[in-house]
């Protein structure tokens, strides 16, 4: 089987930082002028860092850019520059990163800085709210400077405050469970409209191309290495950027099976993330340059939905809305124009850290 299912963001913290199991692991990767080339590794701490900075950086980056994949675009279907959120999830453990737009020492432009830190036995809602605004000033304080020396000052006294931020919180690794009001709201959001077609087109495109990620299928004692990667681009569905991560990543929790790594990708002035189930590969990051003329949002692809699907669709979001989640198989009964078992979800407490931080 793929070690990537097996390891990633199961990391051994309790090794780490005994007796708690919980920590913060900060690191940063990328270009930035303090550095002729490549930044140095600053932080790799865990084998998860280490994996993201391969899977997300040298492979998938830098495999669409060796493939001049972005180049080949024209400029209505590309993205000036990197500008993303991102958030990789697995339960208990997972990584919050931003990226943006830099250039080396010698001037060169085409791969951008990234800033990640790795938490383990937090909150999501907590390190969102917390996490996400150093993160930021971190670019900021990066931007400032062409000194390597204050890059790594930045990082270490940035990472000093997020462990001690961290000192007092309670240890609630489940994912959340929002409000009636909150996820109403999300549910009817006009991108997602009318007569909900964009929630329709997005559970059709989950349930037909997506059923080895569904709850119960994802075996990790079995092989595999077979395993394709699966990606959708969604609507954004809110004006805040924190909660429109807290938000999907709910509902994508709500329909696949809990060990399936999660990636969302969400280009911080556009109204759509991309989210990436499995072990990506390069042509999964493509989508971080990419413009919906591109690589267009799945709640805007055509398919023709047979009573059945809808039905079945419906169940689907009035399950979410209610907190349950539980996904229900689609039969083939829609298509696209132009020819292209049940497992409900568990109880958890998260919407105190939403409710006050962000909504």
């Amino acid at each position: 089987m793929s070690e990537f299912y097996k390891k990633f963001l199961y990391d051994d913290v309790r090794r780490l930082n005994p007796p708690s199991g919980r920590q913060i692991f900060l690191a940063a990767f990328g270009k930035h002028p303090g550095w002729d080339d490549h930044v140095e590794d600053l932080g790799l701490e865990t084998e998860s860092l280490i994996t993201a900075r391969t899977i997300l950086y040298v492979d998938g980056i830098g495999g669409q850019i060796n493939a001049g994949a972005w180049e080949k675009l024209d400029p209505s279907q590309q993205l000036a520059e990197f500008k993303h959120l991102f958030l990789w999830y697995r339960p208990g453990q997972f990584l919050l990163g931003r990226m943006w737009s830099s250039s080396d020492g010698k001037g060169r432009t085409r791969y951008p800085m990234v800033v990640c830190a790795h938490c383990a036995g937090l909150p999501l809602p907590w390190a969102v709210n917390q996490v996400l605004p150093r993160l930021e000033q971190i670019e900021k304080d990066c931007l400032l400077t062409q000194s390597a020396s204050d890059v790594r000052a930045i990082l270490e006294r940035s990472r000093a405050e997020l462990r001690s931020a961290m000192d007092n919180v309670a240890t609630d690794t489940s994912p959340p469970i929002l409000s009636p009001t909150t996820l109403a709201e999300f549910v009817a959001h006009p991108a997602l409209g009318p007569n909900q077609e964009g929630w329709l087109r997005i559970i059709y495109q989950m349930q037909s191309q997506m059923a080895a990620f569904a709850p119960g299928k994802l075996n990790l004692k079995g092989d595999l290495s077979s395993l394709r990667p699966q990606q959708i681009r969604v609507p954004r569905s809110h004006d805040a950027l924190p909660a429109a991560l807290l938000l999907w990543t709910r509902f994508f929790l709500s329909q696949v099976d809990p060990a399936t790594p999660l990636l969302l990708t969400l280009p911080m002035e556009e109204p759509w993330l991309d989210v990436t189930l499995g072990e990506p590969a390069s042509q999964e990051l493509f989508c971080l340059r990419a413009s919906p003329k591109a690589l267009p949002l799945a709640s805007e692809v055509p398919y023709n939905l047979d009573l059945e699907s809808k039905a079945n669709a419906q169940k689907v979001l009035a399950n979410f809305q209610a907190g349950g989640g539980t996904i229900i198989p689609l039969t083939a009964g829609g298509q696209q124009d132009d020819a292209s078992p049940d497992q409900p979800s568990a109880p958890h407490k998260w919407f105190r850290w939403f409710k006050g931080g962000i909504a």
